[in-house]
């Protein structure tokens, strides 16, 4: 299962975001869950890269992807609340492979 989480500051912004583990609703290359939710996680990434004057911290690797907001804006804002909309809907279509936990720090 892939666990996502989110946490959020005081202000209910989106600061960090993370996500552990595999989907394993199909074989690899073919998983369409894994396939929606690692594009919509990683096009965020590029999205506050673009419009972001500090660029966001990011580490990708095999079943994990972490990005740190370096700059929290109203562009960034909107990037991430977008992305949590995409994957929201995943995890009401397959949540026996998705799960997203959110926190307020």
């Amino acid at each position: 299962m892939l666990q996502i989480t989110i946490s959020r500051n005081k202000n209910n912004q989106i600061k960090f975001y993370k996500a552990e583990g595999h989907c394993n609703f199909g074989e690899k290359g073919k998983d369409v869950v894994c396939s929606g939710t690692s594009t919509l996680l990683q096009v965020a990434i590029y999205g506050l890269d673009k419009y972001c004057t500090i660029p966001p911290q990011a580490i990708i690797s095999d079943g994990y992807l972490a990005c740190v907001l370096s700059e929290i804006n109203k562009e960034s804002q909107v990037i991430l609340e977008t992305m949590l909309i995409g994957l929201r809907q995943i995890e009401e279509q397959y949540p026996d492979y998705v799960r997203i936990k959110e926190n307020i720090e």
